[in-house]
């Protein structure tokens, strides 16, 4: 059981450190984390209910980090859901509907191929219940659009 402890620990060490706060880093992109995406809720039947610090973020370029589990093709990511922990790592829970971010890479983008470590990504920051919601995004509490990948 300890080392089970210690496994879960070190697996999810890096990216809990890495979201401890949420910066504007030279104010043209925010940096958005997901300690920040969970103050959001979405009670039952309603709609979503987001900070002021969440609501600010709409329409504007935001990077964060995470890890991907892929929305369709993993050989062929055009879009792809981004969530703070491994998912389906045996060690961690699911995430819940405020710690999961639809990614979606504009059309003549280069599609990506499925890798388990994480990715930053940067693209324009969207609420459910925006302009910018179709079917796709139904039930995506965050989306972030004409995304590409930063080092």
């Amino acid at each position: 059981m300890k080392m089970m402890k210690i496994t879960y620990i070190m697996g999810c060490l890096p990216l809990l450190l890495s979201n401890v706060s949420a910066k504007a880093n030279d104010g043209s992109v925010k940096i958005v984390t997901f300690k920040l995406l969970g103050l959001g809720s979405h009670p039952d039947g309603r709609p979503p209910i987001y900070p002021r610090s969440i609501n600010e973020l709409a329409g504007k370029k935001v990077k964060i980090t995470g890890f991907v589990s892929p929305y369709d093709d993993p050989n062929h990511m055009i879009k792809l859901m981004l969530t703070e922990g491994a998912v389906g790592c045996f060690f961690c829970n699911p995430p819940e509907e405020n710690g999961v971010v639809l990614v979606r890479f504009p059309k003549n983008a280069k599609p990506l191929k499925w890798d388990s470590d994480t990715l930053t990504i940067e693209g324009v920051f969207h609420l459910m219940g925006s302009d910018k919601n179709d079917d796709e995004s139904n039930g995506f509490m965050y989306i972030i659009d004409d995304a590409r990948v930063v080092k």
